[in-house]
This record gives C-alpha cells, structure tokens and sequence, in this order.
C-alpha cells in the first residue's frame, strides 16, 4: 500500500506538507489547499483503520458532526475525501480525510503544563467562551461527550476552539457504543458517563467545569494519583470547593463551579448558556485579599449583553493570559514545557488526541486577547539510562532474554533484542511482553521511536512515573501502533516521566515460531 507522504494531492486540491501529530485513530498533516490558496489542516485517518465499518462510521460522523455546529468556538469543517492515495495500487482500500480549519497555537493542556494556572478573567472568558461553543453544539442536537484541555485549542492571536467532535452523540439518537460502554477521557468525564449511562448537554457541563477548576487552581478538584483512580473518587466524593486550594478565589465563582461539578445532572446549569451567564457574572471579581467580592459595574461591562439567555454570544471574547496574581495554596501539577513551537492539533477521537492550526477570527465583543509561548527548543535525543524486560503475565520464569535487552538501546543497527518464540503471533494470547527503557532524567517525551527488521508487528507506548511499581501496563497507552515495519516513531502529546514501555502485542509475521527484535530505541523530548 502506497503510503502518504510530504507533496501528496488529495482530491486534486489538498496538498500534504508535513504531519503534525498523531492520535489513536488519525494523523493530521498541515496542507495547503491549492484552489483557495490557503492553509489547512488534514486529518487522515489511519490505513490499518480503514476496513473497519465502526471506526469509518465515527470518523465520517465525526465531520459531520463538527460541520452542523458552525460558531467561531468551534474549529472548522471545510471538506472530506474519500478516495484511493495517489499512485496507490488498484487494490489498495478507500483512505478518508476530514479537511479543516488550520488553528497555529497550543492546547489549553499544553498550556497549563507549561504555566501552571492562568490568571482568574482569563479563566474565565475562556470558561464562557466554551459554553458559547457547547450551546451551539447542543442547540444542534450534539453532545461533546470529551470536553478536556487537550481538546481546548488556543491560537497564537488569543483565540479559543473547542475540537474533536469525533465521539458526539445525538441527543435524541441511539449511542453509538453498546450499552454500559464508558467513552470519553477518564480524567474528564462525568459520574455519569462514568456508570456508561445515558448522557445529556449537563455531562459536558460537567467536564467543562472540571477544565475551568484545573485552569484556575492548578489540579483537580478530586484526590487520586491517577486518571483511574481520580475517576472512582468522581463516583463516591464530593468535589473540593477552588476556595479550599486557592485561597483568593471569588466566592461568586466558588459557587459557579461546585454547581456544575454537582454529581447529579439535576443539581446542575441547565444550559450552556445559563452557565456562560453565571461565568461572565464573575468578571471582574477581586481575587487580591483573600476576602473575595464581586465587582458588580466591572463584571457588566465586561460582558457582552445577552438578549435571551438562550442565545449564545456570536464572537469569542479575547484575553490575555497574565501570571496569576497570588501563588495558588497547593500546586500539585507538574510543570511542563510545551512539546513544539507550534503545536498544531486537529481534532482527535476518544482518546486520543487533536492537533489543529487556527487563523485569528476577529472579535465584536472584547480587545483583551489570550497569548501563549512562541519559542521552545527543539526536541532531541534524551540521554537513557537502563533497560529491562518486562513479562507481567508469563508462566514459569519471567523474562524474555533478559541477557539481550541493552542490545536494544546501543545504537548499534546490526545488534538486536528479541522476544523468545512463540507459536502464534499473539503470544499465544498472553497479551504482550514489553521493554521498560528508564532515561537519565525525568523529561517531557515527544516521541519513540522503534526500530525492528520484522513486517506486521502491534505495540503501544507508555510513559511512566515510577517504573518499580510497574506490575502490569496501564489501562492507557500514550500511543499506539499497528502493522508496523522499520523504524516506526510513536508520536506522543508531551507527557513527562522516568521511563518508558514498549509494549508487544503482535509479533507480526514470522516462521511457525515467531521472535520480534528491536535493534534501537530512540526516545525524543525535553529534560
């Protein structure tokens, strides 16, 4: 199969230039779009995807789905292709692209993982902004279903889209998943999502005000030391007030947020709009003595009238990101540097994560702008440390040659780490065996790239915290990859740990008994 490549034309018109990022299902390249002579962004969904119907069904609704909300919150759809690559063989199967808006920024997660927490009218424009973009949604019979920060894309000229419509659901239509299935983002989701119960327009309230709180304080509003385990604690605790972490936080705006983050949909705002309003009440609430207030004639004029609560603003509000003004009490989350100059995210299904580029849209309601950096080094070569096998679900002795595994991280081609052999390329269906490569020091990773002489092998990347208490791989890999051959680079959305796992869940092809080797790791980033 003929794969994609730097100089590509889709349809005639839409030409690769160079990817951008990487998510579970797609891959988004910036592209220029040779009719209109303009710059876009093009997700293209991955070719090892291509012949399963459920997956072609979400990424087409997913176009869909974004091109029925049209509001300048919300990242653009311009146009899709479905068509065989250029040059492809004749058997070669249909390749979908999803055409979009080009948005050159950052993601709000980016954001946060670089400065922390940003300061309280900022917070809350960009809070209001995505309720603007939400009603629009709901309005047109569409739940987000993975409001996160990952999805929030911020442009350099200060402007703020929500992305990734690829989960959505109709309001009055059937899911799309079986019943009791959980989809979403687990750090993010509602309780009821989380019980895979049917949700409404309040289950994206609820991860929003989950966003907000995180913008605001610097973490979450629930204890745990992991997504899974801050996902149980949603089910069974109430949320901590923001005024409990930070201290200068308006008592208008501690009120707003405890009740969006009510675990009953009831107990919530019933609309999106009814929550922008509550939102932009709060502009202009002191945050400097500890005393909060609200400034009532500051927060009116800073707001944008609104006839019918119903109705959404019709332009983003733009604001400048400033430091905050006092140090937040607790200041749990790790900083981050960002991952790329310019990190472009389109819109990324379940999961997985949307790199889009933006052009700046003007606005009728505010000259307050949001900024964010603009110069980073460039990734390189992170310094390694040690490596060793891993084999959680082997019987007898564990390991897998234990002996060989620094042959994989010694920069040599020509040496080679391999598995033991199995009779089936599936390990005989005992789920995988893995490498666990530690670096020198703990880094923001960007990418990992494997090597291996073998066609057709599956793995997924995990980025670790503390590898010692490694017993099994987590329940979510930071990226994935299929059918894979030759030196294969997983590109990851900036994650920071110690160590990395490779983890082995199809040998590929081989003779009746089959051996993967990896004859170089190479992990990307920043320390």
């Amino acid at each position: 199969m003929t794969a994609p490549g730097h100089g590509s034309v889709l349809a005639g018109r839409y030409e690769l230039v160079e990817p951008v990022g990487t998510g579970g299902m797609a891959r988004v390249w910036s592209g220029t779009d040779l009719v209109l002579s303009r710059r876009v962004a093009i997700k293209i969904l991955h070719q090892h995807l291509a012949d399963d119907t459920a997956i072609v069904e979400r990424f087409r609704n997913e176009a869909k789905a974004s091109a029925r909300a049209t509001h300048p919150c919300i990242v653009g759809i311009y146009d899709t292709v479905w068509e065989h690559w250029p040059n492809g063989e004749p058997n070669d199967p249909v390749v979908g692209a999803i055409i979009m808006e080009f948005v050159d920024g950052v993601t709000l997660r980016h954001h946060l993982d670089d400065v922390g927490t940003m300061a309280f009218d900022d917070v809350v424009s960009l809070g209001a902004d995505l309720c603007d973009a939400l009603h629009v949604a709901h309005r047109h019979g569409l739940i987000h279903r993975d409001v996160k920060p990952s999805n929030v894309l911020i442009s350099f000229d200060g402007d703020v889209k929500l992305a990734d419509f690829g989960i959505a659901t109709a309001i009055d239509g059937a899911e799309r998943t079986h019943d009791g299935a959980v989809v979403g983002t687990a750090s993010y989701i509602s309780p009821e999502q989380l019980r895979g119960e049917h949700v409404d327009a309040r289950s994206d309230l609820y991860s929003l005000g989950l966003v907000i709180f995180e913008a605001w304080c610097g973490s979450g509003p629930f204890p745990g030391e992991d997504p899974t385990s801050r996902a149980l604690a949603r089910l069974h605790l109430e949320p901590a007030r923001a005024s409990s972490i930070r201290q200068d936080t308006p008592s208008s705006f501690d009120d707003v947020i405890s009740h969006v983050l009510d675990r009953d949909p009831a107990g919530r705002p019933e609309s999106a709009a009814e929550l922008a309003m509550a939102l932009r009440r709060c502009l202009g609430a002191s945050t400097t003595n500890g005393a909060p207030s609200l400034t009532a004639d500051v927060a009116s004029d800073r707001r944008s009238p609104v006839a019918d609560r119903d109705q959404p603003q019709t332009a983003p509000v733009r604001v400048r990101v400033r430091p905050p003004r006092s140090t937040p009490v607790v200041a749990t989350r790790r900083r981050r540097r960002l991952s790329t100059l310019t990190v472009v995210l389109a819109t990324l299904i379940a999961g997985s994560l949307a790199l889009l580029v933006l052009l700046a849209w003007p606005s009728r309601t505010s000259d307050r702008r949001l900024t964010v950096p603009t110069t980073l080094p460039a990734p390189r070569p992170l310094e390694l440390g040690s490596v060793s096998t891993f084999d959680p679900f082997g019987s007898g002795t564990r390991g897998e040659n234990d002996q060989g595994a620094p042959l994989a991280i010694d920069g040599s081609p020509d040496t080679s780490w391999r598995t033991e052999g199995y009779q089936q390329r599936d390990l005989g269906g005992k789920g995988g065996v893995g490498l666990v490569v530690t670096l020198k020091s703990r880094s923001t990773i960007t990418s990992v790239t494997v090597s291996s002489p073998q066609q057709g092998w599956s793995g997924d990347i995990f980025v670790l915290d503390d590898p010692r208490q490694l017993n099994a791989p987590p329940p979510n890999p930071d990226a994935q990859g299929s059918n894979l051959a030759g030196a294969h680079r997983f590109d990851l959305s900036g994650p920071s740990g110690s160590a990395v796992l490779i983890w082995i869940t199809d040998l590929g092809d081989g003779p009746p008994e089959i051996r993967l080797e990896i004859s170089d790791i190479v992990v990307e980033g920043r320390p």
